[in-house]
């Protein structure tokens, strides 16, 4: 089969769940025989300073360079055509000639809070394109999206089908559109195997995309409740220049820098904290550290309590109703935090920095719990869904 994906993420650097969900699922395609093409209208640092770990990878040979023009860079990785765009505003003639020219099977789209990409993708090629949703936030349509859009809205009519990355995204699409979708879970945690690590004695309480969205200010104040244990923060793209001032003024914290391998940040975590206070989509940093034994605390908000996967310490707060008018340096709305209680969350550090024999329980609970769940996680469960297909379902 012949799989195109466009989308407007970065691909190479995976500076978000999406990107990495997106990277490892063309790479998992063409492991399995299956002839993939990537576009992307992102530069291939993202624009986070990354063109040094970009870099690296050309140098080592994991991205090898194939031809430049004054179009775009084209890249190949894994087994996949990587075709990034120098200009966005050639998207769409862009998009036409590269899917004319490889006649996929099926075109895949992220989904994206500027609809032009869908947009370009269903022009190019009609009743071939399936919509991944991987956040209700970039949706067009109900209580979480950021944008409004009923162009966008219809745009998603025109779709062959839509993949959701999570249950919770699942009910969003059918209680606040009448769109229909399938749940698929993504192997964002890459294919293994995962180290175990028991960090119980030198680990830090880590914190990955520190920022009011993720509920940093929770994180914040656990650092100041407890400051005889390391903390960590891995600032990314939602941490602004405000929270780094603010992380930077407490004295039991160190910020980590991105990484794109996920395990050097999980081999130095005792505790990875997600008190997220917005509709997470599914949280997959959660799995990400329950594979390797980390215990986690996480908020109970959107998807978070499907990533915990039935194991202890799923907080409850008060999420997130509302956000101001204006969007602050990471083009990100400026949410509206609310009050919260955090006496659950300075009680479940508590126990779980303490108590040795508590640590080593929920690190086993959570290291089988996730390596179940990943082993249930196949590329050709997607090109199944794909082949079950028919015209009338393409009719929206």
């Amino acid at each position: 089969m012949r799989i195109a994906l466009v989308q407007a993420l970065g691909y190479f650097i995976s500076y978000s769940g999406a990107c990495k969900a997106n990277r490892n699922l063309m790479e998992g395609l063409a492991r399995i025989g299956h002839d993939c093409l990537v576009i992307t209208a992102t530069p291939n640092d993202n624009g986070l300073s990354d063109a040094g770990l970009f870099a690296s990878k050309l140098a080592s040979g994991e991205v090898i360079h194939v031809h430049s023009d004054e179009t775009c860079e084209i890249y190949r990785s894994a087994g996949v055509e990587i075709h990034a765009i120098k200009d966005a505003a050639v998207l769409r003639e862009f998009v036409r000639d590269r899917i004319e020219a490889f006649q996929p099977d099926w075109v895949l789209v992220t989904e994206d809070r500027v609809p032009a990409v869908l947009e370009s993708a269903l022009l190019a090629a009609p009743g071939k394109v399936v919509e991944i949703a991987h956040s209700q936030v970039a949706l067009p349509f109900g209580p979480e999206c950021y944008s409004p859009d009923s162009a966008h809205m219809e745009l998603l009519r025109r779709t062959a089908g839509i993949i959701a990355t999570s249950a919770y995204v699942q009910a969003y699409l059918r209680q606040w559109s009448d769109l229909e979708s399938i749940v698929f879970p993504f192997p964002v945690h890459g294919w293994g195997p995962f180290n175990d690590y028991g960090n119980f004695d030198d680990g830090y309480v880590t914190m990955i995309n520190p920022s009011d969205i993720k509920g940093m200010p929770i994180f914040v104040e656990l650092a100041k409740q407890f400051p005889e244990l390391p903390f960590a923060a891995v600032p990314t793209w939602a941490t602004t220049s405000d929270n780094l001032d603010t992380l930077k003024a407490l004295p039991n914290m160190t910020l980590l820098p991105r990484v794109d391998d996920i395990d050097d940040i999980m081999k130095v975590t005792k505790i990875l904290i997600v008190p997220s206070l917005w509709g997470e989509a599914f949280g997959a940093v959660i799995v990400d550290a329950m594979l390797r034994g980390i215990p986690v605390i996480a908020s109970s908000v959107g998807g978070t309590s499907e990533a915990k996967l039935g194991v202890d310490y799923l907080i409850p707060v008060n999420p997130i109703e509302a956000y101001e008018s204006r969007v602050d340096e990471r083009l990100i709305p400026i949410p509206v935090i609310p009050n919260q209680d955090l006496n659950p969350w300075y009680a479940a550090l508590a126990k779980l920095s303490a108590d040795r024999s508590h640590y080593a329980a929920i690190s086993e609970q959570s290291k089988q719990a996730a390596r179940a769940f990943h082993a249930k996680i196949r590329p050709e469960g997607l090109v199944e869904y794909l082949l079950s297909l028919t015209p009338s379902s393409m009719s929206r």
